[in-house]
């Protein structure tokens, strides 16, 4: 009977682990879309620099240099055309989006030298 008992014990052992991978979720595709968290963006402020009511500066800032980053709108047209980022360099890319709406501007201008 001893010779019975380690070979059901083998058995148990090899379906356990053979269903071990099972039981888990199925991997995530690299499409699947990952919502964005509050530590992605950083503390937002909003800024408005030629005093018309519209934001012309969003600033993300992380509370390090190295990760901060903002969008610009440089010709006050009410979209963003750059995005800059501050860290071993300064960077600057075009982009084109809308500037935000219906939410607090800070009460200074950003400082954003054009």
């Amino acid at each position: 009977m001893f010779p019975l008992s380690h070979a059901c014990l083998g058995l148990a052992l090899a379906v356990a682990l053979g269903s071990s991978g099972c039981a888990s979720a199925p991997p995530s595709l690299a499409s699947d879309p990952v919502p964005p968290t509050a530590e992605d963006f950083g503390t937002v402020t909003y800024h408005d620099d030629n005093s018309d009511g519209v934001v012309d500066f969003e600033m993300h800032d992380f509370g390090c240099c190295d990760r901060n980053w903002a969008l610009v709108d440089s010709d006050f047209d009410g979209t963003f055309d750059l995005r800059v980022q501050w860290g071993e360099s300064f960077t600057e890319e075009p982009i084109e989006q809308p500037v935000p709406s219906l939410v607090s501007i800070a009460p200074r201008g950003s400082g954003w030298l054009r």
